[in-house]
């Protein structure tokens, strides 16, 4: 049986999102049909706490919150249910668009906190913001490059 394909809006927020594990136990946000649409959005790593302009104390700190509780960065939106699917079937899903925000981030922690790539081999943490040119897609990494 056909049914009307529907768009869904799932935007990212407290009641949406879970940060740093996955957990297929987790009640789905929304429920939808084989072939329905969903539009959602996303947040920066930290339930959104990352953002340009932060330094980084601030990223530390924001860090340190996830590090004690033994949870990974990661800020996920969901999960969705696709009605009449069942554990162990492969779903196809298509993404139609992608929109990247204006800003991004990269950093790396101070090797004391011994978290992310190679701590011991760069004791001084860093931070830097990258405004994108959504129009050329592209961001200046550094001047000449």
């Amino acid at each position: 049986m056909k049914h009307d394909k529907k768009t869904h809006r799932l935007i990212a927020s407290p009641k949406t999102v879970h940060t740093g594990f996955f957990d297929a136990a987790l009640p789905p946000v929304i429920t939808i049909e084989s072939g329905d649409a969903v539009v959602m959005n996303s947040l920066m790593l930290m339930d959104g706490q990352l953002h340009c302009g932060m330094s980084l104390d601030e990223l530390i700190t924001a860090r340190q919150f996830y590090v004690d509780r033994k949870l990974g960065p990661h800020t996920l939106t969901g999960p969705i249910f696709v009605q009449g699917s069942e554990p162990g079937d492969v779903l196809e899903i298509q993404i139609q668009k992608f929109i990247l925000a204006d800003c991004g981030v990269n950093y790396h922690f101070p090797g004391k906190l011994g978290i992310g790539g190679l701590p011991e081999d760069f004791p001084s943490g860093q931070i830097k913001a990258f405004h994108l040119d959504l129009e050329k897609m592209e961001t200046i990494f550094a001047p000449g490059i």
